[in-house]
This record gives structure tokens, C-alpha cells and sequence, in this order.
């Protein structure tokens, strides 16, 4: 299963919380896509959250989003891809 999370526009905990929450939910093999403005505070605090859990996370970026393809389960590095 695929998630899509757009954090674009929230601000303090929020983000955090909602990734956070999708994860614990989620099972081996689930894919959650997370959108949010890049260089913001919120994706400060994805990445505190994705370290965490540690699961192999692909980056790309368009604009000014940058997107992070988590793969639950699946423990690795952070890859990055812009497009």
C-alpha cells in the first residue's frame, strides 16, 4: 500500500506527529510518500522522524517540494534522486 502525506503549509509538531503516527500504522512493504517544502523547518522534522525508524527513504525534489518514498520495513540508507 502507498501513502501520500503533503506537509506543505504546516508548521511546528504537526508534521512530525503525522508522520510519526502513518508509520507506526503502517506495514512491512508499504510505500508513504512525504511532501514538504524544502530546506523548511518541517522537513527538519521528518528527517528527525526518519531517522528514527531508520527505513531506506528515497529523495527527490522539484521546485521548491521535496519528497521522501519511505519504504516501511525495508531498513537502509537515504538515497537521493532530483529531478
Amino acid at each position: 500500500m502507498k501513502v501520500e502525506v503533503n506537509l506543505m503549509g504546516l508548521c511546528c509538531s504537526v508534521p512530525q506527529l503525522i508522520v510519526y503516527s502513518k508509520l507506526k500504522k503502517m506495514k512491512e512493504g508499504d510505500l508513504l510518500d512525504i511532501i514538504v517544502e524544502k530546506g523548511s523547518s518541517q522537513e527538519h522534522d521528518i528527517m528527525m522522524v526518519l531517522q528514527k525508524f531508520g527505513f531506506r527513504t528515497e529523495v527527490s525534489e522539484k521546485d521548491d517540494c521535496r519528497r521522501y518514498l519511505v519504504h516501511v520495513g525495508d531498513l537502509g540508507e537515504i538515497t537521493s534522486s532530483f529531478t
